[in-house]
């Protein structure tokens, strides 16, 4: 019968919280996850990313560059069973983007077994994720302002300018909606 990682996972410092939940296969890699990750949250997989012990480190895996200052385990060879085995840490945080700094806390509930067998499962979700490269938190608090008709009253001439720009770039995301079935197709694919 085969076995699957339940994960549940959350945009750190956002309030309320944008999360997942997914399955993904017991033999999957940390870059397995990344992609999940990545996937369930509408990321593009542009930008550099990193799986931590905890907020600060250590790190657990990530993408090796020489441009690190330390080496970096290659997420392709480290096995999710690595950290989240039996009678180990239940959580850590990926860090996606480190120039907006997107954290996430990545809680693993446990393994499950089902008759079904697949790759992975979007199982549920809260909330759109933010639009790429919007600027981290501070940007993806504006991006909802605007999305949401709330402008600031004290913007000048060039900040409104500015806003109605943004706004345009938005192209209509809607920061309280997730399309669960929609977002199962195209995770679950």
């Amino acid at each position: 019968m085969p076995v699957y990682y339940d994960f549940d996972v959350r945009l750190k410092e956002i309030d309320p919280p944008i999360r997942r939940r997914f399955l993904i296969a017991k033999n999957a890699t940390f870059r397995d996850l990344s992609t999940a990750i990545q996937d369930a949250f509408g990321w593009g997989g542009h930008h550099t990313w990193a799986f931590l012990a905890k907020s600060s480190g250590p790190t657990l895996a990530g993408v090796p560059s020489a441009e690190m200052a330390r080496p970096v385990p290659d997420a392709r060879k480290v096995k999710l069973e690595s950290f989240f085995g039996e009678g180990k840490p239940a959580k850590c945080t990926y860090v996606y983007d480190f120039g907006d700094d997107w954290g996430h806390e990545v809680k693993c509930a446990g393994l499950i077994r089902t008759e079904e067998k697949f790759r992975r499962k979007l199982l549920d979700g809260k909330r759109a994720g933010p639009p790429e490269d919007c600027g981290g938190v501070n940007g993806y608090e504006q991006c909802v302002a605007l999305a949401l008709g709330e402008p600031r009253e004290d913007e000048d001439e060039d900040e409104r300018a500015d806003s109605e720009e943004l706004l345009e770039w938005l192209e209509g995301w809607k920061p309280e909606e997730f399309d669960l079935e929609e977002a199962q197709r195209a995770f679950d694919r």
